[in-house]
């Protein structure tokens, strides 16, 4: 569990989804496991808290399809190369390889239903990566 603990303390994330109970949930959670956590309904939502927060995000997580027509490969090109971090996709429907290649940042997809577990344990290897890529 330390190692876990390690990775994720004082983490900041960013989570955008357009359904107010994902949001709500993704943040109690991601706090329980140790990150602090922007929520946004949107990406131009995100832009924004970004600003206002004036620091630099060490993860997204954003689901591919809202309600508004963008997708989260919009985001990655957006929100995730403004900042260089990576970012977690997450998809009820199969995203195309090449839809995610793109050389900044590296994103990664997880099927919906998301399992707590898995994406925990996905976090902590992109996180620890991104750490070997800055030291």
């Amino acid at each position: 569990m330390g190692t876990t603990q390690g990775a994720s303390a004082g983490k900041l994330v960013v989570v955008i989804d357009d359904d107010h109970l994902i949001l709500e949930g993704m943040d109690g959670l991601l706090r329980s496991w140790g990150f602090r956590v922007i929520s946004a309904l949107s990406e131009r939502a995100a832009l924004a808290a970004l600003e206002q927060c004036k620091e630099r995000p060490d993860l997204i997580i954003c689901d591919y399809r809202s309600s508004d027509g963008t997708v989260g490969t919009d985001t990655l090109r957006t929100v995730g190369a403004a900042y260089r971090i990576p970012v977690i996709l997450i998809s009820g429907e199969s995203v195309p390889q090449r839809t995610l290649e793109v050389p900044i940042p590296p994103a990664r997809v997880m099927q919906k239903p998301v399992n707590p577990a898995n994406l925990r344990r996905l976090m902590v290897e992109i996180l620890a990566q991104s750490d070997v890529r800055r030291a």
